[in-house]
């Protein structure tokens, strides 16, 4: 964790100025306030006993000359961001980033006990679903209870003890009541695997391959980061421990958070080596043009495959594995799925037409959205506009976690979507 130490006999920071669009960090006067508040800030890092195993080389020592060592032979700790996101599928956790010569390191925020931000989130409305139910008793979700003689549907009522209520008390061991017991079991499950995760993390700097802005939640602030697979392990070394083989990194709201990241991306490209791929924020549209007509020329000659194509194009695109609701998407472009043989692909007739969206491609399909979206106008109130389509392809509830149920991280996703427990099954 980090803490923030300052001295009665420190003089405080040259006022920082204020731009039309609000901080300015390149003012000379934020510059020095930036590096008189880094060289009187100390760090204490604590030996991650979570890792597997068990990741030594993270703890760090104040140096004798004032300077910031990571530890583990790693190098000075030269810049650091605080208060940032480590997006990933499973979740998301604060923590903040630190630069060194050959390292960054991530010391996550230790204020929650390692749990996902989606985690908390879901025990903090499981709680106050708890005491909503406490203290109206009769707003309780009937339970129905069957046995081999009969069955019964009754509503909770902790303050009896006759048999029936006793019974629809037990029943809350069921996997689909919400009450106290299985509150508690899920709140234990969450903070069982939270218990788990590393404090922190380092990967190597010299195995950067590739280096992209990102958005995130429709804010130009994140970036992500490529490593050989090597990396992102949690002794950041040998790789036989290796679990992630990118890094998504969000640097908040507003114009603060896209300088920020901006600053951060400029600093880690500096120290990666020549051969990264370098989306420099400066020349963002003009990488994104190079690289996407020499992908496209790679690929018209054959030199690349289907699936790495449409995978760089999603990479391009700004989309992630890390990002739920970026999620890479893959098009439909066969439209005859009728016949018994390989469809010839030298046939015109054989792929959709893709000027047109998926909901265009059948008359009587498009009709229908049409007609939705003409009837829908003052039905919905509250001033929603009229849309054609209820979902996205791509965002975290509607599709993907629906898509990809049966697979880790995405069927616990799914739970906490549903109080702690799979959808009904006509809806799965």
């Amino acid at each position: 964790e980090a803490t923030d130490e300052r001295t009665a006999e420190t003089k405080e920071p040259p006022s920082m100025p204020k731009s039309a669009a609000g901080f300015d960090p390149s003012h000379p006067a934020a510059l020095a306030a930036d590096a008189h508040d880094f060289h009187h800030r100390h760090f204490s890092f604590n030996v991650s006993s979570f890792s597997n195993p068990p990741d030594g080389g993270c703890s760090s020592i104040l140096g004798g000359d004032g300077g910031l060592s990571a530890g583990g032979g790693h190098g000075t700790v030269e810049l650091y961001f605080d208060n940032i996101l480590h997006v990933c599928a499973a979740g998301s956790r604060k923590a903040t980033l630190l630069i060194t010569s050959s390292h960054l390191i991530l010391e996550y925020d230790g204020d929650q006990g390692g749990l996902y931000e989606g985690e908390v989130m879901s025990l903090h409305e499981g709680r106050k679903r708890l005491e909503d139910d406490a203290q109206n008793p009769s707003s309780l979700t009937p339970v129905k209870i069957v046995s081999k003689e009969k069955s019964i549907t009754a509503t909770p009522d902790r303050t009896k003890a006759t048999p029936l209520f006793r019974a629809v008390s037990e029943a809350e061991d069921d996997s689909h009541h919400y009450g106290p017991r299985a509150f508690e079991r899920i709140e234990q499950h969450h903070r069982s695997n939270a218990g788990m995760r590393p404090r922190s993390m380092r990967w190597n700097i010299s195995e950067l391959s590739h280096i992209y802005l990102r958005r995130y939640r429709l804010r130009d602030s994140a970036l992500e980061m490529f490593f050989i697979p090597t990396a992102g392990s949690a002794t950041g070394g040998t790789g036989l421990y290796s679990s992630l083989t990118s890094l998504f990194l969000d640097f908040g709201p507003g114009y603060e958070g896209n300088v920020r990241r901006d600053n951060s991306a400029n600093s880690i490209m500096k120290r990666a080596p020549a051969q990264t791929v370098k989306q420099w924020p400066e020349k963002s549209g003009q990488f994104l043009h190079e690289q996407l007509r020499s992908l496209t020329m790679a690929w018209v000659k054959g030199r690349v495959t289907n699936f790495d194509y449409l995978m760089s194009l999603n990479i391009l695109a700004g989309r992630s594995y890390n990002d739920l609701c970026q999620y890479p998407v893959m098009p439909w472009v066969l439209s005859n799925y009728s016949s018994e043989e390989v469809p010839d692909l030298t046939d015109p007739k054989n792929f959709r037409d893709l000027s047109k969206p998926m909901g265009a491609l059948n008359p009587d399909r498009l009709h229908e959205f049409l007609d939705r979206f003409e009837t829908m106008g003052d039905s919905l109130g509250g001033g929603i506009p009229p849309f054609m389509y209820g979902s996205h392809y791509s965002t975290a509830a509607g599709v993907v976690c629906h898509f990809l149920v049966r697979l880790h991280p995405f069927s616990s996703l799914h739970r906490q979507l549903q109080s702690g427990h799979f959808d009904v099954a006509d809806r799965l």
